[in-house]
């Protein structure tokens, strides 16, 4: 185990769908990927040096540079697998926590998931959860089509919610959900893992980069006014 294996630390999976323009579209100025790292850093959070990206071997040398060009160069930038699981689970043997340590995974299409959100899915796992998302309640209606398209029914919206990032995990629990091949989050609910959920943030859409930008930095403008 590392010296440092007793502080939260995160891992940021890039595999091999994720497109070079997709992390590093400006969104207010600054590439997607730097403001996730960004939104994981503080006293409070995880240190620099306890948070690994992990992405396809083309694109490590690009992350490098732009980490080190934003200061952050104690961020770890490593080659991994083609698929998600893979790279949680090479930044999980890189970072090689204690057992009972907070994990947060993150993705990069969430780039206005705000600190506040990062602060209370720690504070959940602190306080003793093995896995934490948070959410927010449904406010669309929801249809539910037969097999020729046709809406036959409207779901109860009351017990739905979105699921957000950053997600946090016990290191052994994310350890024992990363064997098989679904994602954790996913192997988490097939397995009955309990989750706790900490309200998320309205603005934090999983966006589809580059060609959410516009939309990001609006929603950055009206923040501002």
């Amino acid at each position: 185990m590392n010296p440092t294996a007793t502080e939260p630390c995160a891992i940021v999976p890039v595999d091999a769908a994720v497109q070079r323009a997709a992390l590093f579209c400006a969104v207010a100025g600054e590439p997607a990927l730097l403001r996730v790292l960004r939104t994981l850093l503080g006293d409070r959070r995880v240190p620099a040096r306890r948070i690994v990206v992990v992405a396809q071997p083309e694109l490590v040398d690009d992350i490098a540079a732009a980490t080190a060009d934003a200061g952050l160069a104690e961020i770890a930038v490593l080659p991994g697998n083609a698929t998600r699981v893979q790279c949680v689970r090479r930044g999980l043997e890189h970072l090689d926590p204690g057992p009972d340590v907070p994990v947060l995974v993150h993705d990069h299409r969430c780039p206005l998931a705000s600190a506040a959100v990062t602060d209370r899915v720690l504070e959940a796992l602190a306080a003793g959860h093995d896995v934490v998302a948070p959410v927010l309640s449904m406010t669309d209606t929801v249809k539910q089509v037969d097999e020729t398209g046709a809406v036959v029914d409207t779901i109860d919206r009351q017990a739905l919610r979105t699921a957000q990032h950053p997600r946090g995990y016990r290191a052994a629990t994310l350890g024992s959900l990363l064997r098989e091949d679904d994602c954790e989050f996913t192997s988490a609910l097939t397995s009955g893992t309990p989750i706790e959920t900490v309200t998320g943030d309205g603005d934090a859409i999983t966006a589809d980069l580059p060609a959410d930008a516009a939309l990001l930095d609006a929603i950055l403008a009206a923040r501002s006014t």
